[in-house]
């Protein structure tokens, strides 16, 4: 844990902890239920081995904080470099905050403003059914009753209040279906306020926010150089998928929608966030590499049916092996610089950088 400055050294293995021991339930590090699959996942990222290593690169983290201004800016291939080996999970929510600047916006105490503006009865009945259904297995929206565990509303309400704000803040895109996702992900590292505002740096900043309004052009744009990209890294893949007509929209579009969290292990998905908001959006363009490069063999020799079923499989549950995900993504980082200084060259792509950067001054300011 990050303690102003500090370290705490009580990070040290454990395969999962015991809050709700009292009904045995268990969770794992993460705050989710343990069930087959995140205890598996759990194991190959909490080896003893692992954890000795995540907790030397705190102190590395540690020196980073000191000298924040300069590793951000002049230093920032060695910032960048350490976040792809792994961003210790104690320090996971104060990366994000700064990376964000969430500290800026708090300052200005405009989240409470938001908090009592008004949205539309269909947006705010929209936003109370989904958050019913966001991570329902996840500790921050259980509490125990006797000797059962039920929802807590508590938990919900937090990330209701998210949603409002945001709705309130960006008109144009308001709410849909599937923001909770994204927006429950920092509530689970940092308090209320802190977690909008890294929300708020994802949406409107990252431009995620364009996967949701009108049009999705995001998702548009992202559909596009992500098929000229597996068609150049993955020839025969893509081939092989276009033979038998499977697109990539298909099953892809899905893991951008809710940045990986609803398909890969938890501890996975978390690495996917903390590459996004380092290098942007770009390095989501390598996850998905990663996913369908460790997927090649499997796919190549299916056809037909068999091919449709595995493509629409891995909407839902990627299984990949950890290690082997983490090597690959990371021989493949180099591409995400490629990516991003090509898309610098483009002059629509600066122009939305502009606008995002705009937006995001405006969202950010006290008025």
């Amino acid at each position: 844990e990050y303690m102003g400055g500090k370290f705490s050294h009580r990070h040290s293995h454990r395969h999962w902890h015991m809050s709700f021991s009292s009904v045995g339930v268990a969770f794992d590090r993460h705050g989710f239920q343990v069930t087959a699959r995140n205890l598996s996942a759990a194991e190959a990222l909490e080896s003893p081995l692992i954890v000795r290593k995540e907790n030397g690169r705190l102190l590395k983290w540690q020196d980073m904080f000191d000298d924040w201004d300069n590793f951000s800016t002049k230093r920032f291939d060695k910032l960048e470099s350490r976040a792809w080996k792994g961003i210790p999970d104690p320090v996971r929510s104060e990366v994000w905050k700064r990376r964000s600047a969430a500290q800026t916006a708090i300052s200005t105490r405009k989240y409470f403003k938001l908090l009592s503006g008004t949205i539309s009865t269909q947006y705010r009945q929209l936003i109370v059914d989904d958050v019913r259904r966001t991570f329902p297995t996840h500790e921050f929206f259980l509490k125990v009753e006797g000797k059962h565990v039920v929802p807590d509303v508590e938990g919900h309400n937090k990330l209701c209040n998210i949603l409002h704000a945001y709705a309130v803040l960006d008109a144009e895109c308001g709410y849909v279906q599937g923001m909770s996702y994204i927006a429950a992900i920092p509530l689970f590292y940092m308090v209320e306020e802190d977690a909008f505002w890294v929300f708020v740096y994802l949406m409107i900043r990252l431009g995620y926010r364009e996967y949701f309004t009108a049009g999705t052009p995001q998702l548009m744009r992202t559909n596009e150089s992500l098929n000229k990209l597996v068609e150049s890294q993955l020839p025969k893949l893509y081939s092989h998928l276009t033979h038998h007509h499977v697109s990539l929209n298909l099953f892809v579009s899905p893991w951008f929608l809710t940045i990986f969290t609803f398909c890969l292990p938890f501890p996975l998905a978390l690495r996917c966030w903390d590459w996004l908001f380092i290098s942007g959006h770009d390095a989501l363009m390598i996850v998905t590499l990663t996913i369908l490069k460790l997927k090649q063999t499997e796919l190549l020799s299916l056809h037909e049916d068999e091919l449709m079923e595995a493509v629409m499989s891995l909407v839902s549950v990627v299984n990949v092996n950890a290690a082997e995900f983490f090597k690959t993504a990371q021989s493949l980082r180099p591409l995400c610089t490629q990516l991003t200084e090509a898309n610098k060259k483009n002059t629509e792509w600066t122009a939305l950088e502009e606008a995002r950067l705009a937006l995001w001054k405006s969202a950010v300011s006290p008025s």
